[in-house]
């Protein structure tokens, strides 16, 4: 079976000779299977542990105290780490570093030499998990008028049946304040009853409004002697796009003329039209902004013969 760990501190041992043969053969016998214990579970206290035993009552209107479950926020996909190596007398080196939180397989790969080029290497690969573990599976991104059913899997690691709640939150990623009204996520909670060794896909059915900013989500999964939870973030991209018109306005000498902004005067029938911004701009020679130009053509970095005659020109003026 996989070696279990959540995320705490890891200590992996490996035994460091003066010959390759030594090293090769140590450090081959002892793999990274050995990295942890499993006495090293830490499961955090239930809340409701004290309660009777069976099903519990009215799960699906009943909301998870977030506050009682460590929620799990660092998922990088690597353990990077600077080793604090500390060898004792013996030739044994002790490497401890902190594992991210995903619950995931991992691959270890050591590496020893010494002072006359003899060398020995290890590869093995451990497993984090959790007797109750949830896996959300959130899309990359969002886009404003969006409507998709958000889904998460609670899986039930142990050899006895688990029954409990699982939740999904948002928030706004920026305010941090509740999202949960304005995407629509109203039945946030449902109930689960899980077999031995079995797993159950939950899905929420969400809307993002026009005006969304990025989200971030909490999932969390809670039976009567287990709990998982898994928060992460969401960009939210918009649905309209910026068009720009413009209308150039020319006058020589004393004058005065009469402009009819035509377009401007049909977006009010658009319904799908946002006014941003009118800008009124003025020059008493627009020439100067071709002026302006010049450096763009002179600084292109290609060598191409149409970014030659671009410098040429522009020098020439």
């Amino acid at each position: 079976m996989p070696q279990e760990i959540t995320g705490e501190e890891v200590i992996v041992t490996a035994q460091a000779r003066g010959q390759t043969a030594a090293i090769n053969q140590q450090l081959a016998s002892n793999t990274i299977a050995n990295i942890v214990s499993s006495d090293r579970i830490r499961e955090l206290p239930d809340a409701n542990a004290a309660e009777s035993k069976g099903r519990l009552p009215g799960v699906s209107h009943e909301t998870i105290n977030l506050k009682d479950i460590a929620i799990r926020k660092n998922l990088n996909e690597t353990a990077f780490f600077y080793p604090h190596l500390l060898m004792d007398k013996d030739g044994t080196v002790k490497i401890e570093f902190t594992m991210p939180e995903a619950l995931t397989k991992w691959k270890f790969m050591g590496f020893a030499h010494g002072k006359n080029c003899e060398n020995g290497i290890v590869t093995g690969y451990t497993v984090t998990q959790k007797d109750l573990m949830v896996q959300p599976n959130a899309p990359r991104f969002l886009r404003e008028g969006d409507s998709i059913s958000f889904t998460a899997k609670v899986v039930n690691m142990t050899g006895q049946q688990q029954q409990g709640r699982v939740q999904l939150d948002f928030k706004d990623f920026i305010t941090e304040q509740p999202m949960n009204t304005i995407v629509a996520n109203k039945n946030n909670v449902q109930a689960f009853d899980l077999k031995a060794h079995s797993s159950e896909t939950f899905s929420w059915k969400i809307y993002v409004p026009k005006g969304t900013g990025p989200l971030s989500y909490t999932v969390a999964a809670k039976s009567k002697t287990f709990s998982d939870g898994e928060a992460g973030t969401v960009p939210v991209l918009s649905s309209r796009i910026f068009l720009t018109e413009s209308l150039p306005i020319s006058i020589r000498g004393p004058k005065t003329k009469n402009y009819t902004f035509e377009r401007l005067k049909k977006t009010g029938l658009s319904n799908t039209f946002e006014p941003f911004r009118f800008t009124v701009q003025m020059a008493s020679n627009p020439t100067w902004y071709a002026i302006q130009a010049l450096p763009y053509l002179m600084e292109f970095p290609y060598e191409c013969s149409e970014q030659v005659l671009n410098r040429y020109y522009a020098n020439s003026l």
